[in-house]
């Protein structure tokens, strides 16, 4: 093995990649989802399948084991926010509940007061109606191929390039679906690195290369280590890692992908005006 390999491997994504039951916050996030998916009596299709996939390497007899003992105690959402100690993992948690919420093709009054709970108690309280976007989706005309890549044209993303078309490196291709429709691709240092598409996104992750729907994208979180700059969060409790910081600008697009236009600044400018001054100013009141 190459020592780049051998540093890549020493990189892997081993505290992240994916949700652990033994880890606090993980296990905050597991009871989390179980009690959101509670709320109204019924344990919907759905809601479990979310549950199988943050947990793939589970039974279902270890699930309802988890179920039954969750259930059993009252929730205490103080105490399962303590174990979210940083603004991405309360983030991670907020927008988790609020997929769980709507999984079934429902959202209960019941479901919003549990949301609205709990953002409380994140000290998120304005965040909710922005998740609940985040859970639709991007809206489908800000996705239109044209106005998708005038959006990342206008992003600072350093020293990363873009060029119209598909991908065309032969570890990023295979795992692009079919049907779905180019937008740019994006390269450093003369390599491509990542393909944006109407649908979602492909890219080398530390993790291994991925195309990630942007349904399926819960969020972003910011990178604590040299392991990476940015990580995407999806569905099944994975994060992506993305190691090179020029390539972090794709946090400011999925955020301005869920902005609505009331988020913008809706002030007029300020009205500038030029002064001409009648008496002496200061540098040049000491001249006769």
């Amino acid at each position: 093995m190459s020592r780049i390999h051998q540093a890549l491997s020493a990189l892997r994504s081993h505290d992240g990649s994916a949700i652990r039951p033994g880890r606090p916050a993980d296990d905050a996030l597991l009871e989390l989802l179980v009690h959101m998916a509670s709320t109204d009596g019924v344990f919907d299709d759905e809601e479990m399948a979310l549950l199988y996939g943050v947990v793939p390497g589970w039974s279902p007899t270890q699930f309802r084991a988890l179920i039954g003992r969750i259930i059993a105690e009252p929730i205490d959402l103080q105490r399962m926010a303590a174990a979210w100690d940083s603004d991405d993992a309360r983030w991670t948690a907020l927008r988790f509940a609020a997929r769980m919420a709507c999984r079934d093709g429902r959202f209960d009054p019941e479901e919003r007061s549990f949301l609205q709970d709990l953002a409380d108690v994140l000290n998120m309280s304005n965040a909710l109606d922005r998740v609940l976007r985040e859970v639709a989706g991007p809206p489908a005309d800000r996705l239109d191929p044209t106005r998708l890549a005038a959006l990342v044209a206008s992003l600072n993303w350093g020293a990363a390039v873009f060029l119209p078309g598909p991908v065309a490196s032969e570890d990023l291709k295979p795992v692009v679906p079919n049907d779905a429709t180019p937008v740019v691709r994006v390269g450093v240092d003369h390599a491509e690195v990542m393909g944006i598409y109407a649908e979602g996104l492909v890219a080398r992750f530390l993790e291994g290369v991925a195309f990630l729907p942007w349904a399926k994208i819960v969020g972003c979180t910011s990178g604590t280590t040299l392991e990476s700059s940015v990580r995407l969060n999806t569905e099944d409790g994975r994060a992506w890692s993305l190691v090179d910081a020029r390539m972090s600008g794709i946090a400011m697009l999925i955020d301005r992908l869920h902005r609505t236009d009331a988020d913008a600044p809706t002030s007029a400018a300020p009205d500038i005006r030029r002064v001409v001054a009648k008496d002496p100013t200061w540098d040049d009141s000491g001249q006769g």
